[in-house]
């Protein structure tokens, strides 16, 4: 994920590196697939600071501006959650934007209610989105609270269940009195990204960024054998061809100033290097 948006992006790594942390443009993308596990306990019905809204309506409208987000033919599914979880919306996908009013009317529909139970959420989201078949399986917990019977090994070990699979998990924390330590460690195990919302209206721009973190990553699954672009130093007697076949890579732009040492047959860069000062960057992309 460090080349990707969320990770190096707007660091002092990224302007040094031989590529831009951006996808080249070319045609239709691979569907992604997005779960949105959302608190609905009775905390979540409580005001935010600002516009008259609960917790739950910033949510409401975090979901569908995420949903929106994404395109036709992607994956999307929406679990709420306090004392047992329920899907809202099940994984499927995307038919038009018009699809997206029967997600909109069920979650006008949710009520904030009971208690704050996240075990239970994981254990019916992720194994479906586990089960799915997009390239990229991501997944956002939504919290605002502590849970009521806490075990931090076993949401660890649902979450690492699901990355093992291939599924990534972000958290966002809403408010100061969520559980930050234990999101943050589930967001680590899931390979994900942990954000702490302590104004509820930043809630719909957080969620807002995950969706477009997901739309825009640059994964790129295919069998493939490197080519070499030119003779460099940097493979001096390596016998490029008799390198292994890749299943993947990603997909970005070289750096006019950068060398692109190793190359996908379409072009892509594989390995490229930069001169930096008094020494040099080196980025492998499989």
């Amino acid at each position: 994920q460090s080349f990707t948006t969320g990770g190096w992006e707007g660091t002092p790594l990224a302007p040094l590196l031989p590529v831009e942390l951006q996808s080249p443009d070319r045609g239709a993308r691979e569907p992604v697939a997005l779960l949105l596990i959302v608190d609905t306990s009775a905390s979540m019905g409580t005001t935010a600071p600002g516009p008259v809204l609960s917790k739950l309506d910033l949510a409401r409208e975090a979901a569908f501006l995420a949903v929106d987000a994404l395109g036709t033919g992607d994956v999307t599914g929406v679990v709420a959650y306090s004392d047992a979880p329920r899907w809202v919306s099940q994984l499927a996908p995307i038919e038009s934007s018009a699809g997206l009013e029967g997600l909109e009317s069920a979650l006008s529909a949710l009520t904030a209610d009971g208690g704050t139970r996240i075990l239970p959420a994981l254990e019916l989201g992720l194994p479906v989105l586990a089960a799915s078949d997009e390239a990229l399986r991501h997944a956002v917990l939504i919290t605002d609270g502590q849970d009521t019977e806490p075990d931090e090994a076993a949401f660890v070990e649902a979450v690492r269940q699901a990355r093992d699979a291939g599924v990534t998990l972000s958290t966002i924390a809403i408010g100061d009195d969520a559980d930050t330590d234990l999101l943050r460690t589930m967001a680590a195990v899931g390979r994900g990204r942990s954000h702490a919302a302590r104004d509820p209206q930043d809630l719909p721009r957080l969620t807002l960024e995950e969706s477009r973190i997901v739309r825009g990553r640059s994964e790129r699954r295919e069998r493939l054998r490197p080519v070499a672009s030119d003779v460099h130093p940097a493979i001096a007697g390596v016998d490029v061809t008799a390198l292994p076949p890749l299943d993947g890579f990603l997909a970005l732009r070289p750096r006019n100033s950068g060398d692109v040492v190793m190359e996908t047959p379409g072009g892509d860069p594989l390995l490229a290097t930069r001169h930096v000062g008094a020494g040099s960057v080196a980025a492998s992309l499989s």
